[in-house]
Formats: C-alpha cells, structure tokens, sequence
C-alpha cells in the first residue's frame, strides 16, 4: 500500500469520528419549546365593572326624604298664617299725585339723565304713572330729533347768515337729524344693535343730561319703592338634550319674586324640582324627582341670605359631573326699607318668606 492510499484511509476515519460526534451532541440536547399562544378570552366572559359602580354612594338606595320644619334666629315665633294675617296689603306711599304729573311733564327733559338716576327716581316715585325711565327715555329720543335740527337751523340762519327756507338750512335740518338718530342707536344699543328684551337694554342719557342730573338725584331722595320682581331667565330656544331653563335657573337660586306691601315684602323662591338628565343618573337608576334642598335662612342689614344645597352623598357626586347643576347656590335679596322680623314655609318645594318692615311695635299696631 503506497502513502497516497494510507492518507485517503486516515482522512476518511478522522470525517466518520467528526460526523459521529456532531449527531451524538444533537441527539443528547433538548429539544426547542414550541412558541407560547395568548389563550383567547372566551366570547361570553364578564368585563370588569366600571369604577362608578363598584365605588358606590352609601345613600344610593336610601335617598333624602322629606324635611322637617325648620326654624332660625330672629326669624318669629307664631305661625305663618298668623304672620301673614298682620300684612297690610294696601301699597307703599309713593310720591304725591301733583308731583307725579309734574314729573310726566318732564320726562322728555328728564330722560336724559343717566341710566342709574333714571333707575333711583322710577323707586322713588314709586309707580311707572309717575316717571318712568323706559317711557323718558323714548321721549327723550324723540325730543332730540326735534331739538338738534332745531339748533343747527338756528345755527346756520344766525351765525352763518343762511335765509330760513333754503337749500343750505334743509342740509343742517338733515344733519342733526342724522346726529340725533345716531345718538339713539347708540343710548339703546342693546335693543337696536343686538335685539336683546327691554329688559335688558340700558337707557343710557344724552350730553346735557349731566347737567339735569344733581336735580334727578334730589328728586329721588325720598324712600325707594321695590317693585314686583321675578328673575327668570329668557326662555327662548330649547332642545331636549338639555333641560328647561326655567328649572336650570331653580338649581342657582335666580326664580323668585318679591312683592311690596305697607308694612312688608312677601318671598316666594323655587325650589328645583328635577334631577337634571345625565349616564350617573341612569346608571346609578336615580329617579326624576328632584329630594328636598336643605336650607338656611338669615336677615341682617336689611338683606335677606338663603343659602341652600343638596343633601347625600350621591346627589352630590351626580351635581359635581353634571353641568348647570351647582351642589349648593345662595339667593342675596336687599330691601330698600329698614326691615326687623320674618317668618318662612316650605310647601311644594316653593319657599315663602313674609318679611316685615319697620320695628316689631309699628308691626303690632298694624296688625
């Protein structure tokens, strides 16, 4: 055997021991996992609850019931009825009648003083017969548009040597007829320009009503009269996602009125009455009326504070994530008379006050 041949023998041995030894190391390690599959959730399994619902209120199936009778301090001792029988119903003394047809007379003069002195001499006078700044203000507009053409005229033919009926003075006519219009637009914007109510425009004066002003504001200096007043929101357009605005105007204490007699006012404020409309609600399946407001009531300085909100834990975590539904409001009333006791009712979620004017012994002579 030559050495050609040996060296094929010994290189075909050492290629069979490495095959070997390769598929005895395979043979001995283990063999690979197969790949983990996330099990699928069957298709009726139960999701977890919402957190609303597993942190429920304590009160959730125990709501507030009904209030009790109340009282407070200073408020009087004898039954509503009874106060209420000791009201003159007969109205406050206003101003003299030779005085209110004098002040008619003025008010197209009068009506150019400012809105706020217009304001004080209306409560004074105590009566729209009498003066009426609305009413003055009208008139008021309208003499301008005679009293300003009537001054450039007089303007152009005495100054400017102008003849009275001329193309020239026609023009000066025109002028303050232009100024007098724009004038008006301007004191009654709120109702010319962006149509709001008249309620809710202010009837501004004019240039020389400043001058007038000092006489309006010692006209007024006599006792101011309160009129009936009822705050109620405009109750225009409406959808039925939201509620109606008289009852969103309940839950910030705003729906009231106050009504002035001889020797007292009456009260009558609005309670809300429904559970505004929201998922809690429905979810928590809360009913559509609304519980009893818990509230408090005080007279000091001659001003009437009634402070109200919602009673349990639930109605309150329903007004935190409910719009136009305040947990709490307070209702401030001012009076223009010096005023000294009150007596309260509650019925049919409308809250009555008789506030009585003057000192408890006038009180009892009237009565």
């Amino acid at each position: 055997m030559n050495t050609h041949s040996l060296w094929k023998i010994c290189s075909l041995t050492i290629a069979l021991a490495l095959l070997s030894a390769v598929t005895l190391a395979s043979a001995g390690a283990p063999a690979p996992k197969p790949a983990q599959v996330a099990a699928a959730a069957p298709p009726n399994a139960v999701k977890p609850a919402p957190l609303s619902m597993i942190n429920l209120p304590k009160d959730i199936g125990a709501l507030p019931g009904p209030l009790g009778d109340k009282h407070f301090a200073g408020e009087m001792e004898q039954d509503f009825e009874t106060v209420l029988a000791m009201v003159d119903y007969s109205a406050p003394a206003g101003a003299p009648r030779a005085v209110q047809v004098a002040l008619r007379l003025a008010e197209p003069m009068l009506g150019a003083m400012p809105d706020g002195v217009k304001q004080h001499l209306e409560d004074a006078v105590g009566t729209p017969a009498g003066f009426s700044k609305m009413r003055s203000t009208a008139l008021n507009v309208t003499f301008n548009l005679i009293l300003y053409p009537a001054l450039f005229l007089i303007f152009a033919v005495e100054l400017l040597g102008d003849p009275l009926f001329s193309q020239a003075t026609r023009g000066w006519i025109a002028l303050g007829v232009l100024i007098a219009t724009i004038e008006a637009a301007w004191r009654l914007r709120e109702g010319i320009l962006h149509s709001r109510p008249a309620s809710e425009v202010i009837y501004r004066g004019c240039w020389y009503g400043l001058a007038l002003a000092p006489l309006g504001q010692m006209l007024a200096r006599s006792p101011k009269r309160r009129a009936v007043n009822r705050k109620v929101a405009f109750d225009g357009f409406r959808v039925d996602l939201h509620d109606e605005k008289l009852e969103r105007d309940r839950r910030y204490g705003t729906v009231y009125t106050v009504a002035e007699y001889s020797n007292a006012y009456l009260v009558r404020l609005e309670m809300p009455r429904k559970l505004p409309q929201s998922s809690l609600k429905r979810l928590w399946n809360l009913p559509d009326e609304m519980p009893d407001y818990d509230y408090s009531i005080t007279l000091e300085n001659d001003v009437l504070v009634i402070n109200a909100g919602v009673r349990g834990e639930s109605l309150r975590r329903l007004a935190y994530v409910s719009s136009s539904f305040p947990a709490d409001f307070q209702t401030r009333i001012e009076f223009a008379r010096p005023v000294s006791a009150f007596k309260h009712r509650m019925r049919d979620k409308v809250l009555e006050v008789i506030v009585l004017a003057g000192q408890p012994g006038e009180l009892r002579a009237a009565a």
